[in-house]
């Protein structure tokens, strides 16, 4: 149901987790572009934007304070913390 300020992203989970063994932290939705940092498996990640297109994204904040975007291939939904 689209209300005031929407703008047609898909609901974000409250939480990722690192599902690749090793997972980029990219200043744009782009995994040619020089990576910010390198995720570990397992790490907590919180979503603050996914991207609405064919390759799907997430802009993230680190447990250490870093934004940037990763892949949503590397990532999954913490068990038990979907809104």
């Amino acid at each position: 149901m689209p209300g005031v300020g929407d703008l047609g992203g898909k609901p974000v989970a409250s939480q990722l987790v690192v599902a690749a063994n090793e997972a980029g932290l990219y200043p744009r939705q782009d995994d040619e572009s020089e990576k910010i940092d390198r995720l570990s498996r397992g790490e907590i990640l919180i979503p603050v934007l996914q991207s609405n297109g064919g390759n799907e994204w997430f802009m993230v904040k680190t447990s250490s304070g870093k934004v940037g975007w990763v892949k949503a291939a590397d990532v999954r939904a913490e068990p038990g913390k979907n809104p």
